[in-house]
């Protein structure tokens, strides 16, 4: 494959062209990239003796670009139980053979020969020894104070990657404070929206979003997370399933419109972000 036939293009037009309005954009710059691709691979196959059919070509070539992006790191478990989960979201079989999870403090592991995801399937990686899938790790892996963890394919292109605690705190920003809400007396559609300014997922368990002057305090539930470019809203007192679906559920306003200031920290309680107006 030549370096512009890349499967890293495609996490990229995501990024940058998230709105349905592009959508023909999208589509437009992907069999760009996929008719290029399906060019390379129908060359190499002449040069090797071994033609493939212009269909055959061209399916590998969308294989090859977009499977990678339809894996991804879904859960990351690092209290008593040490495990990382992986799930494919998209509609082909994935091989996974010689693909590589890597943590900042262990040595990568490796998948097997003949390791296969099927499409809407999970796959475990455990920490401990007696695991099939397993890093054979002695003792604790996943610090709890943070960590970061890659999933890279046979040729070593980052796929999918992970972070949480302290790894985390440079990606997550409060990018909106709606204080005046429209809502008469209680104001529950005010909200703060925090957005990852990252290509990684984001594991928010146990973060704290909270009120200087109205000191209340949201907590993040297990296992909530934002995905990369994306945002979130946390309402006073709104439940929106299409911006995350959380809500300090208060039934006073919080956020005084004379002035407050939202933090944002950790569960270990390192500072995140703070906005004051």
């Amino acid at each position: 494959m030549n370096e512009t036939f890349n499967p890293e293009r495609v996490e990229h037009l995501h990024q940058s062209l998230s709105s349905h309005s592009e959508k023909m954009t999208i589509w437009t710059q992907l069999n760009a990239q996929v008719t290029k691709g399906a060019e390379t691979l129908h060359h190499q196959a002449e040069q090797n003796g071994l033609p493939l059919s212009p269909l055959h070509s061209w399916w590998q070539a969308c294989y090859e670009l977009c499977s990678g992006y339809q894996i991804k790191i879904s859960q990351v478990e690092y209290g008593e139980e040490e495990y990382i989960v992986l799930t494919n979201h998209g509609p082909a079989i994935l091989d996974l053979s010689h693909w590589t999870l890597i943590s900042n403090l262990a040595r990568p592991f490796v998948f097997p020969p003949q390791t296969h995801l099927q499409p809407g399937d999970s796959i475990r990686v455990d920490v401990q020894r007696y695991a099939a899938l397993s890093f054979h790790h002695r003792g604790r892996l996943l610090s709890v104070s943070g960590d970061k963890l890659e999933l890279r394919d046979n040729r070593g292109i980052c796929v999918s990657s992970w972070v949480y605690e302290r790894e985390a705190t440079n990606f997550i920003v409060i990018n909106y404070l709606s204080y005046d809400g429209q809502e008469k007396y209680t104001e529950a559609d005010e909200f703060v929206e925090l957005m990852n300014i990252s290509p990684h997922w984001v594991d928010l368990s146990g973060w704290r979003l909270s009120s200087v002057r109205g000191k209340q305090v949201f907590v993040f539930a297990k296992r909530s997370k934002l995905a990369p470019f994306a945002t979130c809203r946390v309402y006073t007192n709104h439940f929106d399933a299409n911006t995350g679906g959380y809500s300090f559920q208060s039934p006073r306003a919080i956020w005084h419109n004379k002035g407050d200031e939202a933090q944002l920290h950790t569960a270990h309680g390192d500072m995140v972000y703070c906005y004051a107006y």
